[in-house]
């Protein structure tokens, strides 16, 4: 029989073999999810036994991590913003950065202003930032969109587990490709009480694919290209989104955006060109790197 602390010793020189980064860390969180504890529990009970099957499984997940495949994909789930969303190939793994972009728009959409908003996140993937805003806005109306089938059906499910899939609206598009303003041809499936969105949220793909060789194996070789590559030096992506959102928000309303770490100065030029915005802002993240672009219609937009 073999024992916690035995078996996390053997995994930890297999994940350091094979250049894992953080190979005790990563071991400890598969043994954690087979065997439904707490990392925590680890530490305090290492003679604990396990089973034939239990060491079966965590051995197949650790050989599975030592050829690049990401803890998240593997347990099957990633916490954001303090919650568990599942999450597997079909989708971007949600990042701590990515969190601002919740951060700011809670500030913006402080309770009073507006009481009822109407939220849309264009290219959704597993839902994340769409079902944390339903829940931490509970009179919002989200609308998420995604060009990847795949991805809607993990954000119908994620919906669904966090208990917000009647008030988060899924619908299959390029960006704002089927989307209409009011006055002009309707679009299937959009609810006809819609009369502009009060916040467009975005994580669009901004790495160019010039930067391939510089990225990290796990990531190339497991996340879904769809949702990491942009043509135009990944500005491709981004352009779109910041020549369509004027027509779908309100005056007044905003987008938020997330981009690369060294885009700011790029995207404030493209936001600029429009002419449809009066408020530019580039928040970084804890970091300090430019991460998030923040755009306020204006009345001519």
């Amino acid at each position: 029989m073999t024992t916690v602390g035995r078996i996390l010793r053997q995994a930890t020189r297999t994940l350091k073999e094979h250049a894992v980064s953080q190979p005790l860390l990563d071991a400890s969180v598969l043994l954690s999810d087979i065997l439904k504890r707490e990392v925590w529990w680890l530490s305090v009970n290492r003679d604990h036994l396990l089973t034939i099957q239990e060491v079966f499984d965590f051995e197949n997940l650790i050989a599975r991590r030592a050829k690049g495949e990401p803890v998240a994909y593997l347990t099957g789930h990633k916490e954001f913003w303090s919650r568990t969303f599942a999450v597997d190939s079909r989708v971007l793994i949600p990042r701590p950065e990515t969190e601002l972009v919740v951060e700011t728009a809670l500030e913006i959409l402080a309770p009073a202003r507006p009481p009822s908003p109407l939220i849309l996140d264009l290219g959704t993937g597993s839902g994340c930032i769409a079902i944390t805003l339903a829940l931490e806005i509970k009179a919002a109306t989200v609308v998420a969109s995604d060009i990847s089938l795949d991805a809607l059906r993990l954000a119908a499910m994620n919906a669904k587990i966090h208990d917000v899939y009647d008030r988060i609206h899924l619908i299959q598009a390029d960006w704002a490709s089927c989307f209409r303003i009011p006055g002009t041809k309707k679009c299937p499936g959009i609810p006809k009480n819609y009369h502009g969105f009060d916040l467009i949220v975005a994580n669009p793909p901004y790495i160019s694919p010039n930067e391939r060789n510089i990225m990290d194996r796990e990531v190339l070789e497991f996340e879904p290209e769809l949702a990491l590559f942009s043509d135009d030096e990944g500005l491709e992506a981004i352009r779109s989104i910041l020549k369509e959102a004027p027509c779908l928000l309100k005056e007044g309303g905003w987008l938020l955006c997330e981009i690369g770490w060294k885009q700011g100065k790029k995207v404030r030029r493209l936001a600029k060109e429009t002419g449809k915005y009066y408020c530019c802002q580039i928040k970084r993240d804890y970091s300090g790197n430019d991460r998030l672009l923040l755009l306020q219609r204006g009345s001519n937009g």
